[in-house]
């Protein structure tokens, strides 16, 4: 009998449809919304973006918690349900939670941000992420912004200052807008210091007169943005540039995102392929195009969220792929 109900449990987290699982998971959503009147005092941090929202979420969560009392959202769980575990886990005695915050249709942010109220929003960038919703970067954008938008007056918004469209989400904000980037105005500037294989990302992180050098393990310049989004974020919140900096050294690339992986007959793999959007294959393949290495191939799979015809798309990456590649 004890077998038969697990078996049933597991059954309705996992593999029930739709509406079995809305039941199953709304005393948990409920139960979270009560539990959150009782944590006034944790400062809730949300994280979205297009890409870059769990590296960026974790880094931020390791400079925070090593002098504060911090919790952290789990993988790369970002949707209602997800908050409201992540709120059920979080004590009072929590000083900071740092929440990932996703979105696959329009109207997704608006019981996950009415649940979460957050004091702190981070947004990485915008792309062409779930294309069949949202038809373009302007609508992920209008939905990521919410994020932004809900924030209190004595809140802060942490915003890229590369991405046009994150930027002008300051527009739409109460809160104290704080920006990161490597263009010369970002209040948290990154110049990129290394980033070719086997070189792991470093760069120089300039705030005011103070500079500091992150020598991370992290692969590919593309993920300068989710270093100084975490860097920017952690020296707002009273870490100093240096410790912030030092703190970031410590993260391995999380799996799938440009993860190393080596066998015992000497063949190193760098998987990239916890996603597959479009927009994102670029840097990846520039990224290849300038690693130091004896033979490089390349294994393209399916690709995702695109606007244009199927084998025209697949054709232009792999001839992309043809010029960073043996």
């Amino acid at each position: 009998m004890i077998h038969a109900f697990d078996a049933m449990l597991d059954w309705l987290r996992h593999g029930g449809d739709a509406r079995t699982k809305a039941v199953y998971r709304r005393p948990v959503i409920e139960a979270a919304r009560i539990w959150r009147r009782c944590l006034p005092k944790t400062c809730f941090i949300g994280v979205t973006g297009s890409a870059g929202k769990t590296t960026t979420k974790d880094l931020l969560y390791t400079v925070l918690a090593g002098r504060h009392r911090c919790a952290r959202s789990a993988d790369s769980n970002n949707q209602l349900y997800s908050i409201a575990r992540t709120l059920l886990g979080t004590t009072p005695r929590v000083q900071f939670c740092v929440q990932e915050v996703g979105a696959n249709m329009v109207g997704d942010f608006d019981p996950m941000l009415a649940l979460l109220r957050p004091t702190v929003g981070v947004v990485t960038n915008v792309g062409t992420d779930h294309y069949k919703s949202f038809r373009g970067r302007e609508g992920v954008a209008a939905e990521k912004g919410k994020l932004i938008a809900c924030l209190p007056a004595e809140g802060v918004a942490v915003l890229n200052a590369d991405d046009d469209l994150v930027a002008a989400m300051a527009l739409n904000c109460r809160a104290r807008i704080v920006t990161y980037g490597l263009v010369n105005d970002a209040d948290f500037r990154g110049e990129v210091v290394t980033a070719r294989w086997p070189d792991r990302l470093a760069l120089k992180i300039h705030h005011g007169g103070d500079t500091a050098l992150a020598q991370t393990r992290l692969l590919g310049a593309h993920q300068a943005g989710n270093v100084l989004a975490s860097v920017a974020t952690a020296c707002t919140l009273g870490v100093p540039l240096a410790e912030a900096a030092l703190a970031v050294n410590q993260h391995e690339p999380l799996l799938g995102r440009m993860s190393v992986h080596e066998t015992a007959r000497g063949v190193t793999f760098i998987r990239d392929d916890w996603k597959a959007p479009h927009w994102t294959l670029p840097k990846a393949l520039e990224f290849m195009a300038e690693a130091r290495a004896t033979r490089k191939l390349i294994v393209l799979g399916t690709i995702s969220d695109y606007a244009s015809n199927s084998k025209r798309t697949y054709r232009r990456g792999v001839v992309q792929a043809l010029d960073a590649a043996d």
